[in-house]
């Protein structure tokens, strides 16, 4: 039998300790929810500094290569392996599919290992049933190993040192969506979802470089202030090229006329990436939006609606969960959030709800409320005769995190109020605040059954 190539990943190796050399806090954090450990680096030198940066960071040590040396002094690490690596530094982001290398040969070595050593027992004689039994044990073992690589680990002294203040993964309000979160947005038929999901998209892909443009994209936005200008994937199955267009010219061209200048469209041309697919579904879909998500990079893919793209029963929990494992899977390689559009049901008479019953108020099966970081309700609410439509928007889950700011106290609050423009001439398909819509005394009052 001719020799075996050994597996490995040397410059995955160099490119996680070089991360750990150059920025060793923000790098060890990322590495630790891997589960990347000493044992699955090849080379015994790189196994040695993995080891002393794990000890020095869990004991709250310094890092620095310098530091780092003095604690391996009597392992023979010379300071120009820690200097060559740590000047090597590359990009944080590769980082998570460098550790994922990194431990991918080190289960096929292990691997290889067993294989080896099961084609020896059987050349010298060994029971078969024994070496099966052996090689079995080793193939679930690597199979499970290898599932480990889509789930994330957190010690306990992560989580009691995680500064939650200034969490990097941050995208929008107080932690209201982190990277790789999820959100569901429930509202009626007809009511004008798509064109909240549109302004949503382009306010927080929006600058506030300016205090008037500060004002103008808080107002497109409701007070839902990302960290940053974000990147969007739209993903439509029924508006055409014509109602996208509508949507869009009525924020850049007739609300923002004045706020969106040549060089903010052209930002928005780079962060806002558009698609009309009404042709896949189900796990089709889902390779799709991988292909997609991987292309393009957003932060947020908007998914509208979602009835179009799971590809069978939304009342089957069965069909719900593994649709949003799908979703899981990619939100968990690229960081992406999640964004799903969602229809509700028709009322029911006298069906009042407190904000935590309206998370589940959408249709389907309830896997997909208890999936979602966030439930943002938008439905119609009873209004005084000959005044203008409206709506409440509602956050059922992490409410006041989110932002949202009460037209009437302009204190932090969980719902609002928002009502189409009464000027459409002059600022088309806008969403806009309003005050709660106020009944008459009479209204009010209960009924009484007869």
């Amino acid at each position: 039998m001719r020799d075996l190539k050994t597996p490995q990943a040397e410059q995955a190796e160099r490119a996680v300790l070089g991360c750990l050399l150059f920025q060793p806090q923000t790098a060890w954090s990322t590495v630790i929810q891997t589960g990347l450990a000493g044992t699955d680096f090849l080379h015994p030198q790189f196994a040695s500094i993995f080891e002393g940066i794990k000890e020095a960071a869990e004991e709250g040590a310094s890092l620095d290569p310098i530091a780092l040396f003095h604690r391996l002094a009597g392992q023979s690490i010379p300071f120009h392996l820690l200097s060559d690596l740590a000047a090597g530094f590359p990009s944080l982001e590769p980082l998570p599919e460098w550790c994922r290398l990194v431990q991918d040969a080190s289960r096929r070595r292990d691997l290889l290992t067993r294989l080896t050593q099961a084609t020896k027992a059987i050349s010298e004689g060994e029971s078969t049933g024994e070496v099966v039994r052996g090689l079995g044990e080793a193939v679930t073992v690597a199979s499970a190993e290898q599932g480990l690589g889509s789930i994330v680990q957190s010690t306990f002294n992560e989580l009691l040192s995680y500064d939650t203040e200034c969490d990097r993964n941050t995208l929008i309000g107080n932690r209201w969506i982190c990277k790789g979160g999820s959100v569901l947005i429930n509202a009626q038929s007809g009511i004008g979802k798509s064109s909240l999901t549109m302004q949503l998209a382009i306010g927080w892909a929006m600058p506030r470089d300016t205090p008037e443009r500060t004002v103008f994209v808080d107002l497109l936005t409701f007070g839902i202030i990302p960290v940053r200008p974000l990147k969007s994937l739209i993903l439509q199955a029924e508006n055409d090229i014509g109602d996208q267009s509508e949507i869009l010219q009525s924020v850049i061209s007739k609300y923002g006329k004045h706020h969106c200048d040549e060089p903010v469209r052209n930002d928005l041309n780079e962060r806002l990436v558009f698609y009309r697919d009404n042709v896949h579904s189900g796990a089709e879909f889902l390779r799709v939006l991988e292909a997609l998500v991987i292309k393009h990079k957003p932060d947020i893919a908007w998914i509208d609606p979602l009835m179009c793209y799971v590809g069978d029963d939304i009342s089957d929990q069965k069909v719900v969960t593994e649709f949003c494992n799908g979703l899981n899977r990619i939100s968990s390689k690229t960081g992406v959030v999640m964004a799903l559009i969602h229809h509700l049901p028709k009322p029911r008479e006298g069906s009042a709800r407190t904000e935590s019953d309206l998370a589940y108020a959408g249709f389907g099966s309830s896997a997909l409320t208890n999936w979602a970081r966030e439930v943002v309700t938008l439905q119609r609410v009873e209004t005084p005769p000959n005044d203008p439509p409206t709506c409440s928007l509602t956050m059922t889950k992490r409410r006041l995190r989110a932002g949202l700011i009460c037209w009437d106290t302009s204190k932090p609050t969980s719902k609002i109020y928002i009502r189409h423009s009464n000027e459409p001439e002059r600022h088309g398909m806008i969403w806009q605040p309003c005050r709660k819509p106020v009944l008459d005394e009479e209204e009010e009052k209960p009924k009484r059954r007869k």
